[in-house]
């Protein structure tokens, strides 16, 4: 039996993928197409701990990832399709992978659906300021040379929105995926989402426990608030082991736009440590996102731009 490779960091921090959900599902909010989200200007407009499982055609944008090693070993995360060919997942996910496999219009990993369909990356394009030791710049690009939505005859994948908007303090996102349920627990074996809380930096630091020299501006954290007064986010609700690289989804003008991706944390829905997530909607990230996919969407000054905002 290949063994699983858990991409493990450090004794302190452990990548995410455990989903503890809560009930409230994923409203009817619109997905995008290539031209709204890599046109001339981008349009803006369950393993999970705590979780619930999810239902069909509910995260069409969702795939599963299997990541294989030269040394035989392979690991879970998870993306999401953002173009024909193309899906956005942890840098950490990508880290060492020999080939990476995504599998779309999935929900249960034990068997194999009537409707699912498997592609292998033919490129894989980490983002050129990730540092693994401190979980900067999280994100890499998957592209593939078969056309994803396409490819599902009854066009039921579809791609998440690209956004450059940050989501407010208190705003209610979801998160999904297929990791553990409870730390150090047995991976999902169905999708399984929850919904997430987004908290500023400010607020971040000050209600949790992580020092704040480790949340950098293009990260994220979401969880549960402190709603019982102890000075501490609350546990309970998180991204675990085999969810990294998986979506944070917010409703944003009534689409569904992908705001970031499961990135790190300590532990997985502990008190006073939200989930990290790498910020998909933060200028460069972003900037580097529609760059990287179709070169015409940003010029030199833009990119020059980019690159001294990661100095920082």
């Amino acid at each position: 039996m290949t063994m699983v490779k858990f991409l493990l960091i450090f004794n302190f921090l452990q990548v995410e993928a455990c989903l503890r959900t809560s009930e409230k599902k994923l409203p009817n909010l619109q997905t995008c197409t290539r031209e709204s989200n890599f046109g001339k200007k981008a349009e803006n407009d369950a393993k999970i701990v705590g979780g619930i499982t999810a239902e069909n055609n509910q995260w069409p944008f969702i795939t599963r990832l299997t990541i294989g090693f030269d040394d035989g070993q392979e690991a879970l995360c998870g993306g999401t399709i953002i173009d024909n060919n193309w899906v956005l997942t942890a840098a950490h996910c990508c880290d060492g992978a020999s080939w990476i496999n995504a599998t779309f219009s999935d929900l249960r990993v034990s068997r194999t659906e009537s409707k699912e369909y498997t592609f292998r990356a033919s490129k894989i394009k980490k983002h050129p300021q990730y540092r693994a030791s401190t979980f900067r710049n999280d994100v890499c690009l998957l592209k593939f040379n078969e056309d994803i939505i396409a490819s599902d005859p009854d066009g039921d994948v579809q791609m998440a929105c690209l956004t450059d908007t940050l989501p407010k303090q208190g705003s209610g996102c979801w998160i999904a995926g297929w990791g553990m349920t409870s730390f150090d627990g047995a991976t999902s074996n169905r999708l399984r989402q929850a919904t997430v809380k987004i908290m500023d930096k400010s607020y971040c630091l000050l209600n949790s426990e992580y020092p704040s020299s480790w949340i950098k501006r293009e990260m994220i954290c979401a969880g549960n608030l402190d709603n019982n007064g102890d000075g501490l986010t609350d546990g309970g609700v998180d991204s675990c082991q085999g969810d990294s690289g998986g979506p944070l989804i917010c409703g944003i003008d009534g689409k569904a736009a992908l705001v970031g991706v499961v990135s790190w944390g300590n532990g997985c829905a502990s008190e006073g440590f939200p989930g990290i997530y790498s910020s998909a909607a933060y200028s460069s990230t972003y900037n580097w996102i529609r760059r990287t996919v179709n070169p015409k969407t940003t010029n030199a000054v833009n990119r020059a731009l980019d690159w001294i905002l990661n100095l920082f």
